[in-house]
């Protein structure tokens, strides 16, 4: 850069980390992740327990507002951004911080972007796999928040 007349940029704080992942992601296309095992994920992790079945939102904000049509990089963002509001609910809930494998991401990015809007709002149906604990996805109730007794 000196060469060309430039002063090299200055970054702030996380600034270069944050750009590292966004030119990591922006150009990662990666493959294709399956709506169908997408849609599993979502629910064996918990997602549909705060987000809804269908991402109408319940204790969480509803999702579809955020994902309809949005770019990868947009909702790798807000779910990043949003991550300290939903880890204190979740905290205060008791539900454990979900971890995800790279074709877990893919598969769940995949339901988000086009499955969301098509998912059936019937909640007793099957909805695939068994989560970590052994209890059916679905099934998996809204949790209680904790209270702090005195």
């Amino acid at each position: 850069m000196g060469v060309l007349g430039m002063a090299p940029p200055k970054f702030r704080e996380e600034e270069m980390a944050d750009l590292f992942a966004y030119l990591f992601h922006s150009r990662y296309g990666g493959r294709p992740g399956d709506l169908t095992m997408g849609e599993a994920v979502y629910r064996a992790k918990g997602c549909a327990a705060c987000h809804g079945h269908r991402g109408e939102g319940n204790i969480g904000p509803a999702l579809g507002q955020f994902v309809a049509g949005a770019p990868r990089e947009s909702v790798a963002q807000r779910m990043w951004n949003h991550a300290p509001q939903m880890g204190e609910k979740m905290s205060a809930y008791g539900v454990p911080w979900p971890s995800f494998e790279a074709d877990e991401m893919a598969n769940l990015f995949a339901f988000l972007e086009t499955g969301l809007q098509s998912a059936p709002a019937d909640k007793n149906r099957s909805r695939g796999p068994a989560d970590t604990s052994g209890r059916a996805a679905d099934k998996m109730p809204v949790p209680e928040p904790r209270r702090n007794d005195p």
